[in-house]
């Protein structure tokens, strides 16, 4: 998911501008990054819920049904395709999240030419020929509100009401992982303290044991949960459940605070430091996934977007050494 969430198609690469001259500007990169994505994600759930209804309409004495019981084979392709479609809708909005997002803040940012001899008009920063103060800017304003409302901060609120609908499921399975582990880690101990070799080597086997059965219903437990939670959860261990949510926060604030700043302006690298020392030491203090070498990673891509930008800042303080 760390990985799509870093593809971005820019739209100048696209050939709206050659086939349509009149589009080739600000506001309908805003529209194309922001409706499309949006109209995509409701007609996908449209289908799932009409594929969802049929499948619940269905009479319970469907002979096709029946034998599906019968044998315990697959669901029925309607339920696929519906589950399909949902985890489609989840993966465009965590896709287009960080893009869009950007894009919007974006449409507030502008610029002023007031220096001498200019007439002080100002200007978007991303696409000098749209004025401020123009009717196409004055039209968009209220979209770009909506979409604000949808983006940056709606995406995060449906992560976190879906997380609080489902807590109780979610605490449970936390804590059933939690004492998994917690028990896992005293056998060592006990191994540890152990009075022979063998006395050591039984205890440990029998911990592994424990631990690889308490791991499987575990596992199970957790494929039960609904398919976007499952998502939403996917790779963190539960005892940090919410970490999906952080990560919107990070990606906003990496993302979109430096868009305020002039671009490569010392203010915008000092954001862009600071939010990466913060994260790292989010990575360091939680580590949030369940593969430690994910930990690990997570915490060195932090370290190389920090040493980065201090070589900008060293860079641009000396420009000619």
């Amino acid at each position: 998911l760390g990985t799509m969430a870093s593809i971005n198609l820019p739209v100048k690469a696209l050939p709206f501008g050659c086939t349509f001259p009149n589009l080739d500007n600000y506001m309908f990169d805003l529209v194309l990054k922001t409706a499309a994505p949006l109209a995509t994600v409701l007609a996908l759930q449209g289908v799932r819920k009409v594929l969802l209804a049929r499948h619940r309409l269905a009479p319970e004495g469907n002979p096709e049904t029946a034998q599906r019981r019968l044998d315990g084979t697959s669901k029925p392709m309607g339920l696929i395709v519906a589950d399909l479609f949902a985890d489609l809708s989840f993966f465009i909005g965590f896709i287009v999240y960080p893009g869009a997002s950007t894009t919007i803040f974006m449409f507030f940012m502008g610029e002023t030419f007031g220096g001498p001899g200019e007439d002080g008009v100002t200007v978007m920063r991303f696409d000098r020929s749209i004025e401020t103060g123009s009717a196409l800017y004055k039209a968009f304003i209220p979209y770009a509100l909506v979409m604000m409302v949808l983006y940056p901060i709606g995406i995060p609120v449906q992560y976190a009401v879906m997380l609080y609908r489902n807590r109780n499921e979610l605490n449970e399975l936390r804590i059933l992982e939690m004492t998994i582990e917690a028990e896992y880690a005293l056998a060592k101990l006990e191994a540890e303290g152990a009075n022979s070799e063998e006395e050591a080597k039984e205890t440990m086997r029998k911990a592994d044991a424990a631990y690889e059965e308490g791991h499987a219903a575990y596992a199970q437990l957790r494929s039960e949960l609904p398919t976007d939670l499952r998502k939403l959860t996917a790779g963190y261990e539960l005892r940090v459940y919410w970490f999906e949510i952080f990560e919107c926060a990070r990606k906003i604030a990496l993302v979109c605070l430096p868009v305020f700043f002039p671009q490569g302006s010392p203010g915008q690298l000092i954001i862009g430091l600071i939010i990466c020392f913060l994260t790292y030491g989010m990575y360091g203090v939680y580590g949030p996934y369940e593969s430690p070498n994910d930990d690990l990673l997570a915490q060195l891509a932090q370290l190389c977007i920090f040493f980065s930008l201090v070589a900008s800042i060293v860079t641009n303080v000396y420009p000619d050494e």
